[in-house]
């Protein structure tokens, strides 16, 4: 069962982001799979943001490595979007 949602998530995602990059595919099809996408990686963030706001008054440490974790990831992500597009302009 995990092997088939393994699958069916992989081949959804990578299947989205080739289809999302692709500059033949129309932009009807194109700028709703990457408002989905972006959504859900601010879902994701935001969940986890909330998770650590919400473990302060009972475990601070942890609450701490979450913050430092979500703010790692979105500098990362911040990082390699900068990058794309300064790769794509030069």
């Amino acid at each position: 069962m995990e092997l088939i949602f393994e699958f069916l998530f992989e081949l959804l995602i990578e299947g989205g982001i080739e289809v999302a990059g692709n500059k033949k595919v129309s932009k009807w099809i194109r700028i709703p799979l990457i408002i989905i996408f972006s959504v859900g990686i601010l879902f994701i963030l935001g969940l986890g943001g909330f998770l650590g706001l919400s473990l302060i008054a009972e475990n601070s440490v942890t609450s701490v490595c979450i913050g430092i974790f979500i703010i790692g990831l979105m500098i990362v992500l911040t990082i390699i979007g900068i990058r794309k597009i300064i790769k794509r302009k030069s």
